[in-house]
């Protein structure tokens, strides 16, 4: 069964849950932007958690259904749309063969993810199907989608989704949504974001009135901001370091701070060493938030203490897991 890409303007990438286990090497970890999205989509459609997903950036992307699927979209950053008409988000779609699937511009988030039950077929470098666009590898042949790919499901469907297509009250012709869904990360979409963070490695090294101003002023996103990284526009930020630091560990959330004082944080393809600054650790509940971030999208930081970061994660990967449990309940599996 396939997919076929009718047009595409910003960067459509193939994503797993990263490739785990290769940042000694320097490889990045990749994945998803906005991992409780990417997971959520899975579990709708009957997928384990970690499926091959689509990851839909902004608009402006076009899918011709050759055959009939059942997906799940979830996230933001677009429109769904078929002959013109919303498509329900955050809950289980069966797709008519023949039809096109239409993403229009959002005020809302940056990134949809799409899965297909039985996830998407993808090629896999070390372990992994995520797409890293610089090294050109995982996904589709290294690359963001463009007009004519074809994307294939990887598998039949599982045990789950059976029961899911056939719980579903569609017309033969026209297909549908479920009439249930679930979405426990709304906030995720929210125009004002509120990241909190850890202090990092060279915290104290900053002057008293950068750090007060990293809590307490607001930050913007800039249009050099990617799947490597976001820069933020805002206050500048100095340090009292003098000559150069040698290149130390980072990953996706450490907040760098360049020699020009601007913040960076680093996102899933951001590179595993880095000779600036570290003036904080965004803690990993809060990264999808950052994920869903567009140009121009407002930031505040907050700091919290361990305990309060752990707790958060535990909570949010809670709620996740009792999604995929209630759907499995609810079939009976």
């Amino acid at each position: 069964m396939s997919i076929r890409v009718i047009g595409s303007l910003y960067p459509c990438t193939l994503q797993d849950t990263g490739r785990q286990g290769f940042r000694a090497f320097g490889v990045p970890l990749s994945g998803p932007m906005d991992p409780y999205s990417f997971q959520l989509a899975n579990f709708l459609c009957g997928n384990a958690a970690g499926g091959v997903a689509l990851e839909i950036t902004l608009h402006g992307l076009v899918l011709l259904f050759e055959e009939d699927m059942l997906i799940a979209l979830c996230g933001g950053g677009s429109v769904p749309v078929i002959e013109g008409e919303p498509v329900a988000c955050f809950r289980p779609l069966l797709m008519r063969r023949g039809t096109l699937l239409a993403f229009r511009p959002s005020s809302e988030g940056c990134r949809m993810y799409l899965a297909v039950a039985g996830g998407f077929q993808a090629d896999r470098i070390m372990g992994s199907a995520a797409t890293y666009l610089p090294a050109a590898i995982g996904g589709f042949g290294g690359r963001a989608l463009k007009k004519g790919d074809l994307l294939m499901r990887a598998e039949h469907p599982g045990t789950l989704s059976s029961p899911m297509l056939a719980s579903l009250e569609v017309t033969p012709r026209t297909g549908g949504p479920a009439s249930w869904g679930s979405n426990p990360f709304p906030w995720l979409l929210d125009s004002d974001a509120l990241l909190r963070f850890l202090p990092g490695p060279e915290w104290s090294d900053f002057s008293a009135s950068s750090r007060l101003q990293f809590e307490t002023d607001m930050f913007h996103l800039t249009d050099k901001s990617d799947r490597m990284g976001c820069q933020l526009k805002g206050p500048v930020l100095t340090h009292q370091l003098t000559g150069e630091m040698l290149s130390t560990g980072v990953c996706p959330g450490t907040v760098q701070v360049t020699h020009a004082g601007v913040p960076i944080i680093l996102m899933a393809d951001g590179q595993t060493t880095g000779g600036y600054p570290r003036i904080a650790q965004v803690i990993s509940a809060d990264l999808p938030v950052c994920g869903q971030r567009r140009p121009g999208s407002s930031i505040r930081f907050r700091q919290v203490s361990m305990s309060e970061a752990h707790e958060l994660h535990r909570l949010r990967m809670r709620s996740l897991m009792q999604v995929g449990q209630s759907i499995r309940l609810r079939y009976g599996l």
